[in-house]
């Protein structure tokens, strides 16, 4: 069903056959969002909501496949609806849950607290789900299943965001922990994305560039690795690049500044720029979420013209990482 939701309720019922440009494969979560000590929430978050929210506003057919659990359902489901998302909504005994702590006025700094967990995407899940690009956001370890990341990989390109392979799946605060087993999957994916803080802990390389170099090792031809208000790094076969951070208006909420940005960089690539080219979209995209709360209003083509703009700003050479 282009352009709206429906529930699935399991694989007995029969299946959809559903083709996409891009499918994002994570959980739709229910947030609360705690600023300067102003608490909000619970409102929809996590990798399904803000990467499909931000593929539709930039002119991509997208599908979701995610689990929540039955009395979630419309509270989270509704905006992306809304939004045209074909969503493919299997039932979970819970719903994904996550508190964002943000004890200062730095974007950078966030304290995370998992409360609940889904049941893990399987392949059983993905059986008639086609698409140019699979976007993989797991938040926990464990919320896609091993032998999806290799399945998908036969159908089409997979983008992964590596944040979620490092968090241990356990209630309580957010722990991050290098297991043997995340190699194996990040060697699944053709563009890879991670923070600075993770890339370490993925590699153990305190070096940008040594960090880029290994996990493009492990598998990726293309790597991201944002650092927040600093910019980000990137690497693929042509090259490693700097990428200035774009300063947002106002600073507001970072909350998945992190999943706009691979969006906008997969999005960019779709439409045939190059990966320097594309990360300025990421980036540009990122400090548009920042100055709101809630996920990316801004049209690519409103990005495309910001860039072109600020044309002089951006000179694609080699950059000398750190």
């Amino acid at each position: 069903m282009i352009g709206g939701a429906y529930f699935h309720p399991g694989p007995s019922l029969g299946r959809i056959r559903t083709m996409s440009k891009v499918c994002v494969v994570g959980h739709v979560t229910s947030e609360s969002i705690v600023v300067g000590g102003h608490r909000s929430g619970p409102t929809v978050g996590g990798t399904g909501f803000f990467s499909s929210f931000a593929y539709r506003k930039m002119g991509l057919d997208t599908t979701l496949v995610t689990k929540v659990a039955d009395n979630d359902r419309g509270n989270l489901l509704s905006k992306l609806e809304h939004a045209g998302v074909t969503i493919h909504c299997l039932r979970s005994a819970e719903t994904l849950q996550f508190e964002n702590i943000y004890p200062s006025s730095d974007p950078n700094l966030r304290l995370q607290n998992i409360l609940g967990f889904a049941d893990p995407l399987t392949t059983d899940d993905l059986v008639d789900v086609f698409a140019d690009v699979f976007h993989l956001g797991p938040l926990a370890s464990g919320d896609i299943e091993a032998p999806l990341f290799a399945e998908l990989a036969t159908r089409g390109t997979v983008a992964l965001d590596g944040q979620g392979l490092l968090r241990l799946r356990q209630p309580g605060q957010v722990v991050l922990q290098m297991t043997p087993t995340i190699r194996n999957l990040v060697q699944h994916a053709r563009i890879l994305k991670a923070d600075s803080e993770e890339a370490r802990l993925l590699t153990g390389c305190n070096s940008t560039r040594d960090a880029l170099t290994e996990l493009q090792s492990w598998g990726p031809s293309e790597i991201l690795i944002t650092d927040g208000s600093r910019g980000s790094s990137i690497c693929s076969p042509e090259g490693m690049w700097e990428i200035p951070a774009y300063p947002p208006t106002d600073a507001v909420d970072p909350t998945g500044c992190g999943d706009t940005y691979l969006a906008g960089y997969v999005t960019a690539r779709l439409k045939g720029l190059s990966p320097y080219q594309s990360a300025h979209i990421g980036a540009l995209a990122a400090s548009h979420k920042l100055e709101y709360t809630g996920p990316l209003q801004t049209s690519f083509d409103e990005l495309s013209e910001k860039i072109a703009l600020e044309a002089e700003a951006v000179d694609p050479v080699t950059a000398d990482l750190h």
